[in-house]
């Protein structure tokens, strides 16, 4: 079934036409779609959506009713009149016949696309679309092209870009899995399978140069820079740091390509991320536009271990004959695996050139050549095809996805306590007025007098982990800070810092920053504080001073003393002296805890900015 969205001739309305259908014709209806509104949950569902990937010894799913209310939103307003009988017909209709409803959905506004369409959610059927059928986007009229003749092997090239200075990644266990994913067809030659480590623009340049690809798969970091208005990917620069790669300059490399691959797996967070105005300012959007025949990307932010599972599950899939759809709603089923809760299955994003996901067609007479031995390009030491995850994912702890939070960079206060801490792919907010944040490492050595005059009253120097102090006028909206570290030219934006704030900096360098209201007050404070176990804080304090974690197998002990109307709160323990996160934990009402957050071994820690709850925190020995 194919149904196209598009904008109507009076705000806030929508043209819905059904292009395709297996029964009830091609109905045309107008539903209202506040889209502003949905955008402005957006932030709220996606720190839902990662919550949920933590255990909970729960039986109602407490991370779902939102998800499931956008779902149910979505579907009702297009799904309505005849558009939903034609949609009934057609599932009837397959169901008779054996088959299933593949759900095209052609966005023809900029501000649809930014809305999360796999959360499409049918109460009367009591079923999300995407985890019973294929579902499918197409971004404006991209026409389809002709099908691939293919000989085997197909040619996969994998990269794995993950600069020093941003949260570490478990790549071992990525490329452990897809490697295990495909490991019959590479052994039976009808697929060739290659790495490019440490991938840089020069070494993707020569490698797209010298030889065909048919599928990209990019394994690292991505975001979207609101600045320019596009997608991000960060592959290595100079040094191993960060080379911000903007999505119109990474589909002008692909063009060097002598065969543009056909298939682009993005497995980093945001690259299916729109912008509101422009209906290809996404990274996966623009590959589409620029004859990329299909392109599988991520609407949020992902965890380290749905991001693997959905790779395992997409490329079995795809080995079994599958079509790239069918493939797509597999990765979402293996996510499911990972935690009995989780709603990361929303996050994957399927966008298409036309409505044939037949990308390839292979010459079953070509018998494959079964390589010598596995290839992979530029192995180095240390990295195992097979490696397992480090021993904390094995073990279980809630702070299984490690993840290090900005570093080189001042981290200003308005994105949610989420957006900041628990991304393992990402490192900036996605919000209206934010900016390009990808951060730098710097290093710490002893910090130098804060308290006395620096070079501009906007200016701090500091030469190891510091905290940054915000304050807004009473009577002011709000603050919103941007803050530049001048050595790397990276950004962090703080946004509607109501009353005082704190947060902790592990990065040396000096920074300048820049308020919206000059009622915002900015001050630096040496050193990562020194909180005393047991103490008390209330939610929109900040991060807490760091303190000393208990000695193993003593563990942080966090009780909720009042839950001020939330229904829920999460708390992240973080590393004080490299901001990785350590453990993460989530309790519901009525029930107040306590919660046991496991230091590992570490110092010095903190808790990260937290919403809702009123909490004392102490030591269990």
């Amino acid at each position: 079934m194919e149904v196209e969205i598009g904008p109507a001739a009076a705000a806030g309305q929508f043209t819905v036409r059904v292009l395709r259908s297996v029964g009830a014709g091609k109905p045309t209806t107008t539903c209202a779609l506040d889209v502003e509104r949905l955008l402005a949950q957006r932030q709220g569902l996606e720190d839902s959506i990662l919550a949920s990937s933590v255990e909970a010894r729960r039986v109602t799913p407490a991370h779902e009713s939102s998800l499931e209310a956008v779902g149910t939103l979505l579907f009702d307003a297009v799904f309505a009149g005849q558009v939903r009988e034609a949609y009934r017909t057609s599932v009837a209709v397959a169901e008779n016949r054996g088959e299933g409803v593949r759900l095209l959905l052609r966005l023809m506004a900029p501000g649809l696309t930014a809305l999360p369409w796999e959360a499409l959610y049918d109460r009367e059927g009591r079923n999300y679309l995407c985890r019973k059928e294929p579902l499918l986007r197409q971004i404006g009229t991209t026409p389809s092209t002709p099908t691939l003749p293919l000989e085997p092997p197909l040619r996969v090239l994998a990269l794995i870009a993950s600069p020093s200075t941003l949260p570490s990644l478990d790549v071992a266990g990525e490329r452990a899995r897809l490697e295990e994913a495909l490991a019959e067809q590479v052994e039976a030659g009808w697929i060739h399978l290659e790495w490019l480590l440490d991938a840089s623009w020069q070494r993707l340049h020569e490698k797209l140069l010298d030889e065909t690809w048919h599928v990209l798969h990019f394994i690292g970091h991505g975001s979207y820079d609101l600045t320019r208005d596009e997608g991000v990917l960060a592959f290595v620069g100079r040094d191993g740091r960060p080379d911000l790669v903007n999505a119109s300059r990474f589909t002008d490399l692909l063009h060097e390509a002598r065969q543009r691959p056909r298939l682009v797996v993005l497995n980093a967070c945001l690259t299916a991320a729109e912008s509101t105005d422009d209906l290809f300012s996404g990274t996966a959007a623009a590959l589409v536009r620029s004859g990329i025949n299909a392109v599988a990307a991520m609407q949020f932010a992902i965890s380290d271990k749905a991001a693997i599972a959905f790779a395992r599950g997409f490329y079995m899939s795809l080995a079994h004959g599958r079509l790239i759809d069918e493939a797509m709603r597999s990765g979402r089923i293996a996510i499911l695996g990972v935690a009995r809760d989780t709603l990361e299955w929303v996050t994957p994003v399927l966008c298409v050139r036309g409505d044939d996901t037949r990308l390839f067609d292979v010459n079953p007479s070509a018998a494959p050549v079964p390589p010598v031995s596995p290839t992979g390009e530029h192995d180095q030491p240390g990295v195992a095809r097979t490696a397992p995850p480090p021993a904390a994912r094995e073990q279980g702890h809630t702070g299984s996805v490690q993840v290090q939070p900005a570093q080189g960079a001042a981290t200003v206060g308005g994105p949610p306590r989420i957006a900041r801490h628990a991304r393992s792919r990402r490192h900036l907010a996605y919000a209206a007025a934010a900016v390009l944040v990808l951060a730098t490492a710097g290093t710490a050595a002893t910090l130098r007098a804060l308290d006395r005059v620096t070079p501009a009253d906007n200016e701090i120097t500091a030469d190891a982990p510091w905290r940054l102090e915000i304050s807004s006028d009473p009577t002011s909206g709000g603050c919103t800070v941007a803050v530049t570290n001048t050595d790397t030219r990276y950004e962090e934006v703080f946004k509607n810092v109501w009353g005082t704030k704190t947060f902790q900096m592990q990065t040396a360098g000096t920074f300048r920053w820049q308020a919206d209201d000059p009622g915002c007050l900015v001050r630096h404070r040496s050193g990562s504080g020194k909180a005393v176990l047991p103490f008390s804080q209330k939610p929109g304090e900040g991060d807490t001073d760091a303190f000393a974690a208990p000695k193993a197998p003593g563990t942080v002990v966090v009780q909720v003393q009042a839950f001020n109307g939330y229904r829920m709160c999460t708390f992240e323990l973080h590393d004080a002296a490299d901001g990785r996160l350590v453990a993460r934990a989530t309790v519901a009402a009525p029930a107040k805890g306590p919660l046991r957050l496991d230091p590992l071994g570490r110092s010095q820690v903190y808790l990260s900015d937290f919403s809702g709850c009123d909490i004392l925190v102490s030591a269990e020995t």
